[in-house]
């Protein structure tokens, strides 16, 4: 890890104080994602992304043991092969509306 140092007015200072205090960030964090053409987002948004990611971690592991069971439960006979289809296809449009979802 390299430090730098540099030489600015009071008014620039207090500028990017304020800046990264608005966002509850200090002020290397937003100087280095301005350096490298970063979106940088507030500490609550971060927590906000966070807490998104391991709810859809948590939504796939679900729907990842719904496929699984249901194939099992086909596989046993336990199904018969309309509800199976039906099931395969909810399933389907599921998993294309989340990646929908995701690269909009």
């Amino acid at each position: 890890m390299h430090r730098v140092q540099i030489k600015m007015s009071d008014e620039v200072f207090n500028t990017m104080t304020f800046k990264a205090k608005s966002l509850g960030i200090n002020n290397s964090l937003l100087v280095r994602g301005m350096i490298m053409n970063q979106e940088v987002v507030s500490a609550q948004n971060h927590k906000d992304y966070t807490r998104l990611i391991g709810l859809v971690a948590k939504f796939g592991n679900n729907l990842n043991q719904i496929s699984h069971n249901l194939n099992l439960a086909n596989v046993k006979g336990e199904l018969g092969a309309v509800d199976y289809k039906h099931l395969i296809n909810i399933l389907t449009m599921l998993e294309h509306h989340i990646e929908s979802t995701l690269h909009d």
